[in-house]
């Protein structure tokens, strides 16, 4: 069941990269100049607050992250941004560590009129526990607009739980 539940997270941001690829290129514009793409890489460790006051323990998690962001200009003077990124949040408490997977796509356009939009798409905090199976998975998408003055004027958030059992979690890390 694991690997089902795998391969069908896997394709799904797979379909969305590529749905994106297509948008972004098919656009009116005509880029203007090759894109600027840098890739990055995160390793940041903090608290999970929301974690920790919903097990009643402190839980700390640590990111790796690795992704690219590249910008693109259009003839127009438009800029365009992309943003694909994948990594693992290991969460430790108590002497036990607990490791989630995650990745998604992240795009933003911010036209010559100061209007922008923003939309992500992907897999978030995958979590799989060895005898138990998936305890937390979500996927889902968002997307809004903004006007020159920062005021959202359209939105769409649509998500998607693919597994929901905290306690599990809590479970794992508890003393």
């Amino acid at each position: 069941m694991k690997t089902r539940i795998l391969k069908r997270g896997t394709a799904a941001l797979l379909l969305v990269v590529c749905l994106i690829v297509v948008l972004a290129g098919s656009g009116r514009h005509a880029f203007a100049s090759p894109p600027d793409i840098q890739r990055f890489h995160v390793d940041e460790t903090y608290e999970a607050p929301s974690m920790s006051n919903f097990c009643g323990f402190s839980i700390i998690r640590h990111d790796l992250i690795d992704g690219q962001f590249t910008v693109r200009h259009t003839q127009n003077g438009e800029e365009v941004d992309s943003q694909v990124a994948h990594g693992t949040a290991t969460f430790t408490a108590n002497g036990k560590s607990i490791t989630a997977r995650f990745g998604g796509i992240h795009m933003d356009r911010y036209y010559s009129d100061g209007y922008s939009y923003h939309m992500a798409a992907g897999e978030e905090l995958y979590v799989v526990l060895p005898g138990v199976g998936p305890v937390w998975g979500e996927t889902g998408s968002y997307n809004y607009t903004l006007d020159p003055d920062g005021n959202v004027i359209a939105q769409r958030d649509i998500q998607h739980f693919v597994a929901f059992r905290t306690p599990a979690v809590c479970t794992a890390l508890a003393p």
